[in-house]
């Protein structure tokens, strides 16, 4: 019994340390509520109520698909994988992407930053979500 308290903490406590990465690193702010959000972060003029989950191994479907997304992708393109449910409406399809390309679209849209070499955002331009 003492063990598995011992590996429930230490999942726990991983799992703290990640919502702190995703929470510094895009400005935002670890709420750490059970049962509620992980993760604040300001974007545009609403905020990103963000789910944080780490596990030992992602499932090997997701894996492939974002293998093959930047398998076909150049470098200074971003990458996803949508994914929809047969006969489910559309607005409930899952989109998917590597943290590093996220935080990539997540600059541009906060900071103006370019997210590659041929997408460069202009002065004073405005981007409605």
């Amino acid at each position: 019994m003492a063990e598995n308290v011992k590996v429930m903490n230490k999942n726990r406590r991983r799992g703290k340390d990640f919502e702190r990465f995703i929470a510094a690193d895009l400005g935002g702010r670890r709420t750490g509520i059970l049962g509620h959000e992980d993760v604040i972060i300001p974007l545009c003029n609403t905020e990103c109520l963000a789910e944080c989950k780490e596990r030992k191994k992602l499932p090997k479907f997701i894996t492939d698909c974002l293998s093959q997304a930047k398998r076909n992708c150049p470098d200074d393109k971003l990458s996803a994988i949508f994914l929809h449910e047969l006969n489910q409406s559309h607005v409930n399809d899952i989109v998917i992407m590597k943290y590093s390309d996220w935080k990539r679209i997540y600059d541009f849209i906060t900071f103006g930053l370019s997210c590659s070499k041929s997408w460069k955002r202009r002065k004073n331009e405005t981007i409605k979500i």
